[in-house]
């Protein structure tokens, strides 16, 4: 986590059979800024230019990676503020125990086709 927050900016990179990275969420953690394509597969979905950076397609990363060449440090430090705020209210430690005290919360729901399967 100290190194990856010494990065303003994290390429998140679409995976093959689940898009959401537990690096995308660490790098929210430090506050270096997720570049992704799958903004939406968070709840609530990031948002591009207040806690990270989106694109679609490789066209979409190209003019993507060429905007975050041109943002200013205070553009940078708004965006990386932003996604600190969004990794402490929705998926920091205290907020998970937070939703899971819920008496609403019946069910937990584990990403059981991410673990290897028992031998």
């Amino acid at each position: 986590l100290k190194t990856l927050s010494l990065a303003d900016f994290f390429l998140a990179a679409p995976g093959t059979t689940y898009p959401m990275s537990h690096n995308c969420v660490e790098s929210l953690a430090v506050g270096t800024i997720p570049v992704l394509e799958y903004a939406s597969v968070f709840r609530p979905a990031l948002k591009d230019g207040v806690n990270c950076l989106t694109y679609q397609g490789k066209k979409g990363l190209r003019d993507t990676l060429t905007r975050l060449q041109g943002l200013d440090a205070l553009e940078i430090e708004r965006l990386r503020k932003g996604a600190l705020e969004y990794y402490d209210k929705h998926l920091g430690p205290k907020r998970i125990v937070q939703q899971l005290m819920q008496p609403n919360v019946s069910k937990l729901h584990l990403h059981a086709h991410l673990a290897k399967p028992a031998a």
